[in-house]
């Protein structure tokens, strides 16, 4: 077959999110994020109604930083860290894809997932079909978060002494192999 750079194209971008393949190449000032549990690029035209990134990717690859438009959020923020405001931000198709990732008896202690149809957006739902979604979504959304939280602070805030304690460990072990053995 072909190497895999000889198989590049360059997206046709449209208004739907697309999944970017690793070789293919982009034009100039279009929407992009990543879906850090996954890995995938996701690509659609910029909207200038919603809410811009604050990072824009010239066309001689340059990096400029700043709101694209008045009002508009950095592109950094998630559904789990929503903008600041009175109304939360959520990005119901990028849950859907993460929360769909994780093992099916964790899937099924939540509850189970809505259904979204094969190849689908949410957008495509029907106002009432939307509503069911995006309503259980949040519960769910904020239950794992919830439950993510409190595995953070049980956990990640010991690890500055874990790791501590393992390189003192292994430190010991240098010195004298054999004792340890």
């Amino acid at each position: 077959g072909l190497p895999s750079h000889a198989t590049a194209k360059e997206i046709e971008v449209t208004d739907e999110w697309q999944l970017v393949g690793e070789n293919d190449t982009l034009p100039a000032g279009m929407h992009v994020r990543m879906d850090l549990t996954t890995g995938e690029k996701w690509v659609k035209r910029m909207d200038p109604e919603e809410n811009g990134g604050a990072v824009t990717i010239t066309n001689d690859g340059s990096v400029a930083n700043g709101p694209t438009t008045p009002g508009s959020t950095n592109s950094q923020d998630t559904a789990e860290q929503p903008p600041a405001g009175d109304e939360e931000s959520y990005d119901f198709d990028m849950m859907h894809r993460t929360l769909a990732q994780l093992p099916d008896d964790e899937q099924h202690r939540m509850g189970g997932l809505p259904e979204l149809p094969t190849g689908k957006t949410v957008a495509s739902l029907s106002p009432r079909e939307r509503e069911l979604f995006e309503t259980r979504m949040k519960q769910i959304w904020k239950q794992r978060q919830a439950e993510l939280r409190e595995l953070e602070k049980k956990y990640v805030a010991e690890l500055p002494q874990v790791l501590k304690d393992r390189i003192e460990s292994i430190r010991e072990y240098l010195e004298d192999p054999v004792q340890h053995l």
